[in-house]
């Protein structure tokens, strides 16, 4: 008869499933080119560059630290009653799903800090509706070529039906990430389900993301009744005028 797990042991598989949840899903890698995801501490700080523009030539670049909030894409989970009886439940699934849902809170937290810079706005010709022509105004409005573009799941789906997504694309397979769609006129499109009344024309080589490793405890090692996940995250354009808001209201 084999020794039962104890709770240190159950932790570690917890980790690995979480793990591969949160892998299959983060967007990390398909929407920024500047990564950093082992900062020791919370970041507070991320580089911002300014330009400065003379008949459509850059004549001054100056870097410059910007100061940002780092939000946490973890939250704390119930077990239940599950440390009375660990080997009765099936986690490992459960596990996984806990990871996605980690890989998508960190989505949101990059759109927000992407949102949340755009210099830029502009609205769509028909309300409610975002159309080809849009996209096309927003990318010529970035100051710097814009590559990607983010919209609601509807919106996304509004473009399929009418083909108007195109599965040509030279965004490598391994860098596009579980909401990426396919491409529109050239530019990257990645869909969400956590904004409804804007979509975002931006640059990936322009943002930036750091955060925390991703941790994992018990609320007890000896009786546990939560898993705590914990990942502090930021994300921003280094180049603000490369972000351009759609407002779709």
């Amino acid at each position: 008869m084999s020794e039962k797990k104890t709770f240190q042991q159950w932790l570690e598989d917890f980790k690995k499933d979480i793990g591969k949840g949160y892998e299959e899903t983060t967007m990390v890698t398909a929407l920024c080119e500047h990564i950093h995801k082992d900062c020791k501490e919370a970041p507070t700080t991320l580089l911002k560059v300014e330009r400065e523009y003379k008949n459509h030539q850059i004549v001054l670049v100056k870097g410059t630290l910007r100061n940002v909030k780092p939000l946490d894409a973890g939250f704390v989970q119930s077990l239940g009653d599950w440390h009375r009886n660990p080997e009765g439940w099936g986690m490992d699934m459960f596990m996984h799903e806990l990871g996605r849902d980690v890989a998508e809170n960190e989505y949101a937290i990059i759109i927000k800090g992407m949102e949340s810079c755009a210099e830029t706005t502009v609205n769509v010709k028909q309300k409610g509706q975002l159309s080809v022509d849009d996209i096309r105004e927003a990318q010529n409005r970035a100051k710097e070529y814009a590559d990607s573009v983010i919209m609601n799941l509807q919106q996304m789906t509004a473009f399929l039906i009418k083909e108007q997504i195109s599965t040509l694309s030279f965004l490598p397979e391994e860098k596009r990430g579980y909401h990426y769609s396919g491409t529109i006129g050239g530019l990257n499109v990645f869909w969400t389900n956590s904004v409804k009344d804007f979509a975002l024309v931006f640059s990936r080589k322009e943002m930036n993301f750091a955060s925390t490793p991703l941790e994992i405890t018990f609320d007890d090692m000896n009786s546990p009744k939560q898993l705590i996940l914990r990942k502090m995250c930021v994300a921003a354009p280094m180049f603000d005028q490369t972000v351009v808001r759609i407002e779709l209201v």
